[in-house]
Order: structure tokens, then sequence, then C-alpha cells
């Protein structure tokens, strides 16, 4: 795995599963999937952040709005 994504993954999954109660979330597999969204939404970050520093803005914009991502 890359080691950007890994430290996507590990500064999401820091959450105990004994806490999915406490996040309002019902099951395991409910968590995982709120989980997961947020990692792709860092995903998406980081490579808007990128383009942004290129100069690359509308295109950012544009991957944003596709995805759904707000700052």
């Amino acid at each position: 795995m890359n080691e950007q994504i890994r430290e996507l993954a590990d500064s999401l999954w820091r959450v105990h599963p004994a806490d999915i109660d406490a996040m309002g979330l019902k099951t395991r597999t409910e968590f995982y999937e709120h989980e997961l969204k947020k990692f792709a939404k860092l995903i998406v970050q980081e490579c808007c952040q990128k383009l942004e520093d290129d100069g690359m803005v509308e295109v950012a914009m544009e991957i944003k709005a596709h995805f759904g991502v707000e700052e």
C-alpha cells in the first residue's frame, strides 16, 4: 500500500469498534461503511489539493463536485 494511503487510513481507523454505539451506528458494517466514506473523501481531497497546488483549481473543483466532496 502507498505510504500516503496508509497514513490516511491510519488517521481514520484509530476509533475502536467498541465506540460504534457512541457514533450512533448500530452495526460493525455501518461503522466500516461510515469510515470508508470518510477515507474516500480524504483521498479525493488529497488529490484535489495536489491539483490546486499545481494550478489546476478548476479541475479540482470539478472533481470535488463530481464526488460530492466539500471542503
